[in-house]
């Protein structure tokens, strides 16, 4: 059995006379999927052409933007499984990501390591980033996230189009 995380339910709020775009915390949900399929797809998935550097620097952006929500023990725990799923898909242990922060000198040396990885894993990265940060329903973090991925070479049209390709919503209509 393998769990997921579904969609955010989205609502768009005010900040300084801008539409932003928040959600509810993804919920989690239950497939069911062979062994097969799961070991099939880990070889050949999204974060196959990471460095083992951009892996820990991607995971622990998560942790940072992890860091954007109230510590409640229900918010740890969406974020953890959150981060569970996608270090699965990069195969690296909350071990190694641990470990690997003191590498890192802050935000910006982790988003640096970032520059250069393929397109669709830094979609990947961004939606899970967004679902981090949707736990916590900031602004300001959205705000951050899109900041990131302004530095990456995304532009905010392209970061929403990630976010209504994957929930098949689009964010005028919400």
């Amino acid at each position: 059995m393998k769990r997921d995380y579904s969609s955010p339910i989205f609502y768009v709020i005010e900040l300084d006379s801008t539409s932003m775009l928040c959600s509810s915390s993804p919920v989690h949900k239950t497939t069911q999927t062979s062994t097969h399929t799961t070991n099939a797809s880990n070889s050949s998935n999204v974060y196959s052409s990471l460095t083992q550097r951009q892996k820990m620097a991607a995971m622990n952006l998560m942790t940072v933007f992890g860091g954007s929500c109230p510590g409640t023990t229900q918010n740890i725990e969406k974020i953890n499984h959150i981060m569970s799923v996608e270090g699965g898909k990069m195969r690296v242990t909350g071990a190694e990501v641990h470990a690997a922060m003191d590498t890192f000198s802050g935000m910006p040396d982790m988003v640096n390591a970032l520059k250069g990885v393929n397109r669709s894993a830094l979609e990947s990265l961004f939606w899970a980033y967004y679902c981090i940060v949707a736990v916590g329903k900031s602004a300001q973090a959205v705000q951050v996230l899109l900041g990131v991925y302004r530095d990456l070479g995304f532009s905010e049209q392209e970061c929403v189009y990630i976010l209504e390709t994957r929930t098949g919503r689009k964010l005028e209509d919400l």
